[in-house]
């Protein structure tokens, strides 16, 4: 059989359905906004944070999450937060990606004054002036790109809810779905299960984090697709041992 050549891929059209915004902003991007607004970062070169950024298999979550931290610390404004998911969009065309749902939490992107709604309409311009790019420029497939907003698990209750109610809010404008993310020991998803309650009736989709972390996979998963009512998963490595859970 014909092995598929990586320049054979990258022509291919693709979809992504599990892109972390604040995982995948390009380091450059990152520098650029930080030296703008004046910010400090742990490395005194472009290059040198781009390589501290590089996410290497076997790192603790705690010092994953750092890295996650240093580009949320730049996405606080309105404007910086529209940029980086215009280029979101932009890069996705350069890779030939022509359908992905972009997840984010906008809790952690109000530590300077946006609301929620802000945060969330910010994104969502941004993406709409990316998609709208691509279809004026020759050069670059079309995309089409949608929104899901991530709880993260150490919120409390009622912040879970106030992400999940803006979902519903903003579900004919993009948000596609609720996600329940960050680290999954110590943090059950049922913690968060009057967030995803306030989902059942809408539009949304739900999927979830879970089987990643901690000392209770199968339980987190279970809990996930009967109790939260997901219809996607994420990781769910331990899936395969549980026929149950498979069906």
């Amino acid at each position: 059989m014909k092995k598929i050549t990586l320049a054979q891929i990258k022509k291919m059209p693709k979809v992504e359905l599990h892109r972390h915004v604040d995982g995948a902003v390009d380091p450059g991007l990152v520098w650029h906004l930080a030296k703008e607004d004046g910010l400090e970062l742990p490395q005194p070169t472009s290059s040198a944070l781009s390589e501290y950024l590089r996410i290497r298999r076997g790192l603790p979550v705690k010092d994953i999450m750092a890295k996650f931290d240093v580009v949320v610390s730049v996405m606080q404004s309105w404007k910086n937060i529209s940029c980086v998911f215009y280029n979101q969009i932009i890069q996705l065309a350069r890779e030939n990606i022509v359908y992905a749902e972009l997840r984010f939490a906008p809790g952690f992107h109000t530590e300077k004054g946006l609301t929620l709604e802000q945060v969330i309409r910010a994104a969502l311009q941004g993406m709409r002036q990316g998609m709208k790019e691509c279809r004026l420029n020759p050069n670059l497939p079309e995309v089409e790109a949608k929104l899901i907003l991530c709880i993260a698990r150490d919120l409390s209750a009622w912040q879970g809810r106030q992400v999940a109610q803006k979902g519903v809010f903003f579900q004919d404008a993009g948000v596609v779905a609720i996600d329940l993310a960050c680290n999954e020991d110590g943090y059950p998803p049922e913690l968060h299960f009057a967030a995803y309650r306030d989902t059942f009736n809408s539009r949304l989709e739900r999927t979830a984090h879970a089987g990643e972390f901690g000392a209770e996979p199968a339980r987190n998963i279970r809990t996930a697709l009967r109790r939260l009512r997901c219809r996607r998963l994420a990781h769910a490595r331990e899936i395969t041992q549980h026929s149950d859970l498979l069906r």
